[in-house]
């Protein structure tokens, strides 16, 4: 009676055909698995987004429009995984992720579109790998389809034209305003400047004049003229020699009464 001998354990062959199984797996299987894990982590933004998108459906719904909505990057408090939230002047819904373990951390954006009074949104990836992105997240994202305020701003009236100011004193009138230049004529419903009307003249500062004195003063006797001589250059008999005072005579000599101006009687005697 032969004995059949009982073979125990894998052969070489065997062993071999199992570690490259596994290694094959393990090369598709880990890739997967990280981006899965990182799309986890991603996901926490999209479910943080939640109030945001509250709050765009409520001011669409009361005003019309997103205008005035837009809040500041960096409002939000960021959590492990979502670093920012923030809603564009638009209505669009900015999501930065962060610490999700992807070499670029990726930016996905809510965009709003309005079907009658209903608002629905679309999921956008605006940075990152699509790989690492959710399934509704992964195409391009898009601009906003919500109404814009198309209402027309009042126009402003055109500022009147600039005057000099006045360098004179009291009474002086004000320079004229400036004409427009010639190449800019003013537009169909320009409001033309508004006068500036004069000040009134202020009467310049006199200083009053001195009252006239009761007793005025005497005037001075005019000094008669010296004695010409006659043409032959010798003074007359009894005239006075020429350039001489009264003041150089005794008072009372016929000298003194013959220079003085004003001769007393005494001297006619």
């Amino acid at each position: 009676m032969s004995r059949r001998s009982m073979h125990c354990g894998f052969t070489l062959v065997e062993l071999m055909i199992t570690v490259a199984v596994i290694a094959i797996l393990a090369a598709v299987a880990l890739p997967s698995y990280q981006d899965f894990t990182i799309r986890s982590k991603v996901t926490e933004c999209l479910t943080l987004s939640a109030d945001a998108k509250l709050a765009v459906a409520e001011h669409v719904g009361r005003v019309g429009t997103a205008m005035g909505l837009a809040t500041a990057p960096g409002s939000f408090d960021p959590t492990r995984y979502c670093g920012d939230i923030s809603v564009s002047a638009t209505g669009e819904v900015l999501m930065t992720t962060r610490n999700t373990g992807a070499g670029e951390a990726p930016v996905l954006q809510l965009t709003p579109s309005l079907s009658g009074s209903t608002i629905g949104w679309s999921c956008g990836l605006v940075s990152g790998s699509p790989r690492h992105a959710p399934a509704q997240c992964r195409q391009a994202a898009l601009a906003s389809a919500l109404p814009v305020d198309t209402t027309p701003e009042a126009p402003s009236a055109p500022a009147p034209a600039w005057t000099p100011p006045p360098t004179g004193g009291g009474g002086s009138e004000p320079a004229p305003a400036m004409p427009p230049p010639a190449n800019d004529p003013p537009g169909e419903g320009s409001i033309p400047p508004p006068a500036i009307a004069p000040s009134d003249p202020t009467p310049p500062s006199t200083a009053p004049s001195a009252p006239p004195s009761a007793n005025p003063p005497a005037e001075s006797p005019a000094t008669p003229p010296p004695t010409a001589l006659p043409a032959g250059g010798t003074p007359a008999p009894g005239a006075p020699p020429a350039g001489e005072k009264f003041s150089d005579y005794p008072s009372g000599s016929a000298m003194w009464c013959a220079l003085h101006p004003n001769p007393p009687k005494s001297c006619g005697k």
